[in-house]
């Protein structure tokens, strides 16, 4: 098959669908309640903003079978977050590695290299943005998204597959994105360290009943000089690198609603330049990139039928990657292509009924016909070919939720799902016991399972490994968690929890000891468990922030690289001159993590700065944020393709940003 010829008829697809899109002008996701800024909310009721992607269906942070974080709109803008992976990295215990090409999400102390946070499932309104070759979750630019049309991520901890099914393994995060109600015109400008520099143009309207967002956004930046000790040879121009981090992004999104039908568009193309000489590719050849596409149309439909609450939903999706690797042959040099197509499409049906007012039953079932996972690598002159794998799946699911109301302040949270894939079966429970002895107390036991399939890169590609293992069964997990809030008056909450897992057929690379040929195994038991503090406070002057800690620990039959056992973070906003102005302030600490040769990495403590000027006359607002405000020097883990143990990370960096509404 030639990818090329499927990505012009994608193309094509999406040329066609953009005259409906434009036609409908359908938005409204269920996941998106409107309401009053959550700027202006207290910290009690930003604990009680309704979230959607613990349940499927709206319910209070303190009613939700999970811990649950939400970070809204105005903390990206107070805090200077430029991408998901950013926010992420403010949440308490989460952690992010960057190795100078994508970014890598880490939490209850587990960040295998290579994994492409397939075990975490990232949502966009409801829509599953994990792709059907990696299961990547981007969270860098490549993700389709400006951070700028987010309203609020949900970010649920634990075990998500007794809803979701696969990637669902340690969480679930679901962004929700902004209406256009009350928009207008929004035009931003951004300009930042690294010759980088950022456009964005958003129109936003609701009339009668219906509602409209249109948002385009451009990204470049040409990076910076790197220097690599591994490479300290004068053919290898001492280990410089010069030109060759540079990255540009485009995204557009559309999304509309009338009555009872919404739609969304997404199309985000991003291309990096890759410094790092990875897989052993010549070093300073400026021909090393990778570029990532996404796109998908979802198309959804809510109402009530008398006690019966129904969700539809039907979506076309596209994933495609393209990586460049100039390789060393004789005297000259070769390139070698990799490519990946992914295009899909699925359905679901959802139903909710509450049953003698004490139960809220939910069920649904959901298809998906992922019609080419394809996978090429090849070298271009001499042409020879190292990968050519077709390949297509199906997956059939069913789930169903019961929340029993038992008393008033007690509830129980029952729900199990079933998985069908082509070759393989799975079946995950959850149950979560929520208790509210006092006014301002909650507790939560849960407990549940959930799985990773194997994905279409484990299964069918012999690059990173020698043959394939048609033995190859999903990796599971069992957790167990203890959650409680404490209210401390009405302006500070206080959060703690604990948390045991047990995973089993962690896949990774192992080698057959008949014939001496690697090849990816379930061969890996972990053991782990840890906890987590945190403090949230919002005081009447508009002074908020979260302090958190937490620690984890794994067992297992080796250590474990990219674990830091300890993370710390601080967060403070403070109001100036009638809240027209703003301080954000952030400290972010990380332990020690040992890399893939067995050296450990320093822990480091990194500082951001944001000044925030929400309104200059009417129309105008702009901000200046400093990122690694003291330029600590710090290093993340290389992976299995760098020849390099550890990879070096930015130092101190600017962003000015201006932004004017019409």
């Amino acid at each position: 098959m030639d990818s090329g010829r499927h990505h012009g008829r994608w193309r094509a697809v999406l040329c066609l669908f953009v005259p409906l899109l434009t036609s409908c002008m359908v938005f409204g996701q269920e996941s998106a309640p409107a309401g009053r800024d959550l700027a202006d909310a207290s910290l009690e009721e930003l604990m009680n903003v309704e979230v959607y992607s613990a349940s499927k269906h709206l319910q209070s942070v303190r009613e939700a079978p999970a811990f649950v974080t939400i970070v809204t709109a105005e903390e990206i803008r107070n805090y200077g977050y430029r991408t998901l992976a950013d926010i992420i990295r403010a949440v308490p215990g989460f952690y992010v590695t960057y190795n100078r090409n994508y970014s890598f999400l880490g939490t209850q102390g587990f960040s295998r290299p290579g994994d492409y946070n397939s075990r975490i499932l990232l949502l966009v309104d409801g829509h599953r943005m994990n792709d059907v070759i990696y299961e990547y979750a981007m969270i860098g630019p490549e993700l389709p998204l400006d951070v700028d049309l987010i309203e609020r991520v949900e970010v649920i901890r634990g075990p998500g597959s007794s809803l979701y099914g696969t990637s669902a393994f340690f969480g679930v995060v679901n962004i929700v994105t902004r209406s256009g109600r009350g928009m207008g015109t929004e035009v931003s400008a951004e300009g930042a360290s690294f010759g980088t520099g950022k456009g964005r143009v958003t129109y936003g309207h609701a009339f009668r009943r219906w509602d409209v967002l249109l948002s385009g956004s451009f990204y470049g930046s040409a990076g910076q000089t790197l220097c690599f000790p591994e490479f300290d040879t004068p053919e290898n121009n001492n280990g410089i690198a010069r030109g060759l981090d540079d990255e540009s992004a485009r995204n557009f999104l559309l999304k509309a609603s009338y009555g009872h039908f919404n739609v969304q568009g997404v199309y985000g193309s991003r291309e990096k330049g890759v410094p790092t000489a990875s897989f052993g590719t010549i070093f300073g050849d400026p021909r090393e990139r990778t570029t990532d596409e996404r796109a998908y149309i979802d198309l959804s439909y809510d109402r009530s039928f008398g006690s019966w609450d129904v969700h539809g939903r039907a979506y076309l999706d596209n994933y495609r990657y393209d990586g460049t690797y100039p390789y060393a042959a004789g005297g000259s040099s070769v390139l070698n292509l990799d490519q990946a197509l992914g295009e899909w499409w699925g359905s679901e049906l959802k139903l909710s009924r509450t049953v003698h007012e004490k139960h809220l039953i939910t069920g649904g079932i959901e298809f998906r016909d992922n019609f080419h996972q394809d996978q090429r690598n090849y070298d271009v002159d001499p042409y020879a070919v190292y990968l050519h794998e077709d390949h297509s799946s199906t997956l059939w699911a069913f789930y169903l939720q019961d929340e029993f109301a038992i008393t008033r302040k007690v509830s129980l949270n029952l729900g199990v799902r079933h998985d069908h894939y082509t070759n393989l079966d799975a079946t995950n429970p959850r149950l979560a016991l929520i208790l509210r002895p006092w006014e301002r107390t909650t507790l939560k036991l849960v407990a549940g399972e959930a799985f990773r399939a194997p994905n279409a890169y484990e299964t069918y590609n012999t690059l990173q490994v020698q043959k394939l293992n048609p033995a190859l069964h999903v990796e599971s997990i069992r957790t167990a968690e203890v959650v409680a809030e404490q209210w401390l008056g009405r302006s500070l909450r206080l959060s703690a929890s604990a948390h045991k897992d047990d995973i089993d057929g962690l896949i990774s690379p192992a080698v057959d000891p008949s014939d001496g040929e690697s090849f990816f195994a379930n061969d890996q038991r972990m053991r782990g468990q840890g906890f987590q503090l945190q403090l949230d406070g919002k005081l009447n002057n508009g002074v908020e922030g979260r302090a958190s800690y937490s620690y984890e620990d794994e067992n297992t039959n080796e250590l474990l690289s990219n674990l830091p056992r300890n993370l710390a973070k601080l967060s403070l906003t403070v109001p100036l001159f009638r809240r027209r102005l703003s301080t954000g302030w952030e400290a972010q600490y990380t332990s020690p993590q040992r890399t893939l040769a067995g050296n450990y990495l320093g822990g480091f403590a990194i500082a951001n700065l944001t000044m925030l000027a929400r309104n200059l006359g009417k129309h105008a607002g702009f901000s200046l944020s400093l990122y690694n405000l003291f330029d600590k020097r710090y290093a993340d883990p290389g992976g299995y393709e760098h020849l390099q143990d550890a990879l070096q990370q930015d130092g101190r960096s600017f962003r000015l940003k201006l932004v004017y509404r019409f």
